[in-house]
């Protein structure tokens, strides 16, 4: 068993991450990946330990741009430190930058990890050399935080992303499920903890601004073509009776947010009105009240058996914080979770049928999701001082 006394540990934790801070500069990033790590960083402080987020982010700004490295710091003491960075309307500065923010993280590693830190790092395949090289020379411990199995989708990284996991000395995983994808049975004895996403019940700092006259339904997440969530979440609008409206938030490339700005006007060309809108990127306070603002939360996902064997939607957990009631294509890793019976899943996610579910909702009956929720989080924290000794 392990000793839990331990002393305070330095954490440096490496993913895409921005802040209200940085908004302006538009650097790379997901909402869902930024809340996560906003989760894990305050729950390591909340154990004892101090943490730095290296964030190699490049902004995406489109214009002629010029941006200085920075360290910001926020009410929690999650201390922050991005690269500079570059950016232009076409992709040659763009370029400089991703592989400049490479070279960043590797000096930033040398100089502030040695073989008492614990790097936590947002898994992906794209920071595995300067994290390789990194941990060769400072021989750090590494837990990789895995949300994804990325292979599934792009083949050809199968062989690099194999040897990222098997470069790992512990795991944060978004579902056990995870745990069978790691090839060597050495990595398979490593520790590990299952994180669903966040444990976190947020308060409501202003009164709701709800209209009576609608019932607003909400997909959060990100905007793009392999899970399809906000373009189903639009082609689920026209079967909705006259007394909902959709409204979708998140993060996505350009194209595709072009996309579905066309399929959102010819749903609410074909039925006259709008019925659906985009809003945008929600950050911190603003991504909090405008979830408060609505009545029903919805995860329209494709049904991708591959996806489904791994991946537990943080948007999930972040509906259940913000007492969502909340409608979910039936997935095995929500039907697996301790979270199953808080949500309504449908097996068939055709637009027709997920239209169904969603008008089935009683906003009168009793929901909540708080002791649950509370429960997960103490979980985690017991768990967490056993993994970072």
């Amino acid at each position: 068993m392990i000793n839990e006394a331990r002393t305070r540990k330095s954490i440096c934790y490496v993913g895409f991450y921005s802040d209200e801070a940085v908004s302006y500069e538009k650097r790379y990033s997901a909402p869902s990946a930024v809340n996560k790590m906003n989760y894990i960083a305050s729950s390591l402080i909340r154990v004892g330990h101090n943490v730095r987020i290296l964030s190699p982010s490049w902004s995406k700004t489109k214009k002629f741009a010029y941006y200085s490295g920075r360290t910001t710091s926020s009410k929690d003491g999650i201390r922050v430190k991005y690269p500079s960075t570059f950016s232009s309307p076409g992709r040659v500065l763009e370029f400089f930058s991703r592989y400049y923010s490479l070279l960043w993280l590797f000096i930033m590693l040398i100089f502030n990890a040695h073989k008492e830190t614990h790097v936590v790092l947002y898994h992906s395949t794209f920071l595995y050399f300067p994290i390789l090289c990194a941990k060769k020379i400072c021989r750090f411990t590494l837990i990789l935080e895995v949300e994804e199995i990325y292979h599934l989708f792009t083949k050809s990284i199968k062989e690099r992303e194999d040897r990222m996991l098997s470069m790992a000395d512990g795991y944060l995983f978004a579902n056990k499920g995870i745990k069978k994808y790691l090839t060597k049975e050495k990595d398979k004895k490593k520790p590990f903890i299952v994180v669903n996403g966040e444990y976190n019940i947020k308060k409501e700092t202003k009164i709701k601004s709800k209209d009576d006259q609608f019932i607003k339904v909400v997909f959060a997440g990100n905007i793009e073509h392999v899970r399809r969530g906000a373009f189903n979440a639009v082609s689920c609008a026209k079967y909705l009776s006259d007394k909902y409206r959709v409204y979708i938030i998140g993060f996505g490339a350009e194209r595709d947010i072009s996309v579905l700005n066309k399929k959102i006007k010819q749903v609410n060309d074909l039925l006259g009105y709008k019925k659906c809108e985009y809003f945008g990127v929600k950050h911190g306070a603003e991504y909090d009240q405008f979830l408060f603002d609505c009545d029903i939360a919805i995860n329209p996902q494709e049904l991708n058996k591959r996806y489904m064997q791994f991946a537990f939607p943080s948007k999930i957990l972040s509906y259940l914080n913000h007492n969502l009631r909340t409608v979910t294509t039936q997935l095995e890793t929500i039907s697996d979770s301790e979270f199953s019976d808080l949500v309504i899943m449908v097996p068939n996610p055709s637009p027709q049928k997920f239209a169904e579910a969603i008008m089935k909702v009683n906003l009168l009956e009793p929901f909540d999701p708080v002791s649950r929720i509370n429960k997960a989080d103490l979980t985690f924290l017991d768990n967490l001082k056993l993994l970072v000794v």
